[in-house]
């Protein structure tokens, strides 16, 4: 809910292509000047549909490299450099899973996608933002998961690292990781 409530609050028409017939998906993205959505399925189509002239902003949903072949799709096809929001602060994954895929969910910090959305021009953050507590998030994760039968667990994603204090770690502790790992994830659990 949180999701489209805010775009909205800012002028945008919150879109459901899964809802809407083929012809009706491609005269509504070809309609649109600016586009905000989460990486996903629906920028296939765009990308075979999307003019040069139109700005897309594609907010990553988890942490995974989808986002690289989308945006390889709407390059070459659309000719757009689509912005990429990168503003997931933890993964709720699937308990037996050891890393984010495509059954996980990304922890959005919402001040962020703001801020990065205004910084690209696509808001311009005249009306405030709700922000969910954690502990709303939380239970929407815990109730989806009991919905299917899952427990997640929360992984909080690692502040990536300089290459300064990377070298810097290395020189200090010769057995320390190799400069291209982070380090262990935080992990919270969600029955």
């Amino acid at each position: 809910k949180v999701r489209e409530d805010n775009p909205t609050a800012e002028g945008y028409t919150i879109y459901h292509p899964q809802k809407h017939s083929l012809a009706d998906q491609i005269a509504q993205y070809r309609a649109a000047e600016k586009i905000i959505g989460l990486d996903g399925s629906a920028f296939h189509l765009f990308g075979f549909v999307g003019k040069p002239n139109q700005e897309v902003a594609v907010i990553l949903r988890r942490n995974s490299n989808v986002f690289n072949s989308l945006k390889c799709q709407i390059v070459e096809f659309a000719s757009i450099s689509p912005t990429l929001v990168d503003a997931v602060s933890a993964d709720w994954i699937p308990q037996h899973k050891n890393r984010p895929g495509r059954y996980s969910f990304g922890q959005l910090d919402f001040d962020a996608v703001r801020s990065q959305l205004m910084s690209t021009g696509f808001i311009t953050g005249a009306h405030q933002w709700r922000v969910p507590r954690f502990r709303e998030m939380k239970r929407s994760m815990e109730d989806f998961g009991r919905s299917k039968g899952i427990d997640y667990i929360r992984v909080q994603k690692a502040p990536p690292k300089s290459a300064q204090a990377r070298a810097r770690a290395a020189a200090h502790n010769p057995k320390s990781q190799p400069p291209n790992q982070q380090p262990s994830p935080k992990q919270e659990h969600v029955v």
